[in-house]
C-alpha cells in the first residue's frame, strides 16, 4: 500500500499514513513508498507517535514512547533488510 506524505507549514510537522484523505492543516505532497497495512512475512511494525504539545508526529520500530508523546499505534509495516 502507498504510504502517503502530508506537511503542516503551521508547526513543520510530517505525517505518513496508509489512508489518503483531507486532514485540516495539512498539505498533501505524494507518496514516500509502499508498505503493508498488517503484519507479513519479513516486516517490523513502525509505530507511530503524537506530542500533544507541538502537534508533531514521529514513526519508530521501538515500542519506547518518547517522553511528551503518545503512542497512535502500528503505523504499517516494512520488510526487514
Amino acid at each position: 500500500m502507498p504510504i502517503y506524505r502530508y506537511y503542516n507549514a503551521g508547526n513543520g510537522d510530517h505525517y505518513y499514513t496508509l489512508n489518503q484523505g483531507n486532514y485540516s492543516g495539512y498539505q498533501y505532497e505524494g507518496i514516500l513508498g509502499y508498505a503493508y497495512s498488517v503484519s507479513a512475512n519479513n516486516t517490523n511494525p513502525v509505530y507511530s507517535y503524537y506530542n500533544r504539545y507541538n502537534g508533531d508526529h514521529y514513526l519508530s520500530t521501538s515500542t519506547t514512547i518518547p517522553s511528551n508523546y503518545i503512542r497512535e499505534g502500528v503505523a504499517f509495516y516494512l520488510v526487514k533488510k
